[in-house]
């Protein structure tokens, strides 16, 4: 079967760095011998303006017809706003997979000390679809003035299955899971993940679990960053540990994420958001989306050949050639040449077999 690939780029520097996760993708897939078809959908504000709609019903359909037959993906590339919350709620995309790796090249663009940010290389489990971004909101006038509210809620079945996919990454990397959490402050939100956590806790008996208040987590990701392995987290927390975490390896541009379902259809994406002040120059960071394309081959396409390739041509090319972002003091790149770059090495790297 082909691998189907459904292209998003959205807005912002959202096209710049996914036309180079698509070089990538494509490359590889002449390399490792598998067949791919590309299907792309303009989405986001600039399909807004034209259209009236954040995503056509054509695009959705060419979803559904994905999830349904199997071996799709989508590559997205970013938006302010939607559609990528209504395509996380439509395919219940719960688990959000964020790795964060740091490179010894770049250890110089890292706010930490070298001996502190060496080494790291974690992956944040992010509960995707509940949590207080999808709370029911109420609004009203006091005698204080005016006033608001937005629900934090979980309940047994979401924070279970989230816990669960968490053990079970931490069982296929270096077997510790962190569990991040306010149980002090938001105490029953939390007994509801800590009632599925502690028999889970025990059937995965060979994960080392440890746990964490979120502020003191923020903490620790800063002063050890390379101690970590999973980080299991609520939706808010996850989000904003994770750009933490982005910010300690240097640049939130090296950062990919895979936003996954039960059925294994997903949506592949960097975190680097829009980024609108760099739009339309050519000096995004691609890595991002290279290493969710990265991703995407493994998860979706079970092709962990396509995986070490990719990510062995980024830790190559790097060194040598990098975006201002990276860059430090040294000479910077365009997003067009590193990942011009990145798929020379894939192809030097086959051709010496």
């Amino acid at each position: 079967m082909p691998m189907n690939v459904i292209v998003m780029p959205g807005d912002g520097i959202g096209p710049e760095v996914t036309r180079e996760g698509v070089r990538v993708l494509t490359a590889a897939a002449e390399i490792c011998g598998f067949e791919l078809e590309l299907r792309q959908f303009d989405v986001g504000e600039g399909a807004f303006q034209e259209s009236g709609d954040y995503i056509s019903a054509e695009a959705l359909r060419a979803c559904d017809e994905g999830q349904a037959e199997g071996n799709t993906a989508i590559l997205f590339g970013a938006v302010p706003s939607e559609p990528i919350g209504l395509l996380r709620e439509r395919y219940d995309l719960y688990a959000n997979l964020r790795p964060v790796r740091s490179y010894p090249s770049l250890s110089s663009v890292s706010p930490l000390r070298p001996e502190v940010i060496d080494g790291t290389d974690l992956l944040v489990v992010r509960e995707l679809t509940s949590d207080v971004y999808y709370g029911k909101q109420r609004q009203g006038h006091g005698s204080g003035g005016e006033w608001a509210s937005q629900e934090m809620y979980y309940d047994e079945s979401q924070a279970r299955r989230i816990a669960t996919v968490a053990f079970e990454e931490a069982r296929r990397r270096r077997k510790r899971l962190t569990f991040a959490h306010k149980s002090n402050a938001i105490g029953p939100v939390f007994s509801v993940w800590w009632k599925v956590l502690t028999p889970l806790r025990e059937q995965y008996g060979d994960v080392v679990f440890d746990d964490f208040y979120v502020d003191n987590m923020a903490a620790q990701l800063c002063l050890r960053p390379a101690d970590f392995d999973v980080i299991l987290a609520p939706n808010l927390f996850g989000d904003i540990l994770s750009d933490l975490a982005g910010g300690l390896v240097g640049s939130l541009g090296l950062l990919p994420s895979a936003s996954l379902n039960d059925r294994g259809f997903g949506l592949y994406e960097p975190v680097s958001g829009t980024a609108p002040m760099i739009a339309g120059k050519n000096i995004a960071n691609p890595l991002g989306s290279i290493l969710s394309v990265a991703m995407m081959c493994e998860h979706a396409f079970h092709r962990t050949d396509a995986r070490e390739l990719i990510e062995a041509a980024v830790l190559a090319t790097i060194p040598t050639c990098a975006t201002a972002d990276i860059s430090g003091s040294g000479p910077s790149v365009t997003t067009a040449e590193l990942g011009k770059a990145v798929t020379d090495h894939m192809r030097e790297t086959a051709a010496n077999g």
